[in-house]
């Protein structure tokens, strides 16, 4: 399984962190324990003036004259060209204050800065508050907040808020789907092994369900499957969907797909509405 994005081997101080990405570094690093409690900001949090919103889930900070790109860890809004991103970037803007608190844990691969922030008028958790309202997802990783994002997230998907909405992306339909992470890590190497990696879409509605141009996606802003056409499930039936080629509607993909560590599963219209989800995590 390919390495998750965001997260490290070993940790450093989060002032280190930042001056790694101002540096052009991207070593990583992982930070923090579980805890029930929504977070306040560390002790250690690092001031940081804003100056601009990137999207949902990313903005630029000044700290101590320099610019630094903050991505928001455990997390992951629409991309600029998908449904919902530009309610997702507005949140953002409307959430942040003049100035924020900074908890870095990581830095990526693209030089950023990963971690948490906080608005420093009434210290409100940013990340959260994202999920909460429905403009993000919660990423199945091992860091401090998971579990509380992952919460969130749940809520905001029974109130069909935001991304969850069924007319969020100006579709309408009737199928009664669901996604089934039937076997996300098969025995043996993944990459070996890839048409023993699936995950199952079952329609569980009495009619057909025509998936032509509909969009299997995980998790993370990188694995996206447009199902070709003539993609139709019957009523009470189900269609297997592996990650390599031996099936026409497979990923065909040289890499395992689906993280073993966790992760999630999304089937979307093709305009983008969110149609069938559900997360793996080992520990279920």
């Amino acid at each position: 399984m390919g390495p998750r994005r965001n997260r490290g081997a070993r940790s450093i101080t989060r002032r280190a962190l930042i001056a790694l990405a101002l540096a052009g570094c991207s070593t990583p690093a992982t930070s923090g324990a579980p805890d029930a409690d929504w977070p306040e900001p560390p002790p250690d949090a690092v001031r940081g003036e804003v100056t601009s919103v990137v999207d949902g889930d990313s903005l630029r900070v000044d700290i101590d004259g320099q610019t630094v790109e903050i991505r928001l860890g455990g997390i992951n809004a629409p991309e600029f060209d998908e449904c919902h991103a530009a309610p997702a970037a507005d949140r953002l803007r409307r959430l942040l204050g003049e100035s924020v608190w900074l908890d870095v844990i990581s830095t990526d691969q693209y030089g950023r800065s990963v971690g948490y922030v906080w608005v420093d008028s009434d210290s409100d958790f940013v990340n959260g508050s994202l999920v909460a309202d429905g403009h993000a997802l919660a990423m199945t990783t091992d860091d401090r907040w998971a579990a509380l994002l992952i919460g969130a997230e749940e809520a905001a998907r029974e109130r069909d808020d935001g991304l969850w909405s069924p007319d969020a992306c100006g579709e309408d339909f009737e199928f009664d789907l669901a996604l089934d992470m039937t076997q996300p890590d098969p025995p043996g190497p993944d990459n070996e092994v890839l048409d023993e990696e699936f995950v199952t879409i079952h329609n569980d509605g009495d009619q057909s369900a025509d998936l032509t141009g509909f969009v299997l996606r995980d998790e993370s802003s990188v694995n996206r499957l447009r199902l070709p056409a003539g993609t139709v499930i019957p009523a009470g039936g189900a269609r297997v969907i592996p990650s390599g080629c031996d099936d026409p509607i497979g990923w065909c993909s040289s890499m395992a797909i689906w993280n073993n560590a966790g992760d999630s599963a999304l089937l979307l219209g093709p305009e983008g509405t969110v149609v069938a989800h559900t997360r793996y995590r080992p520990s279920d």
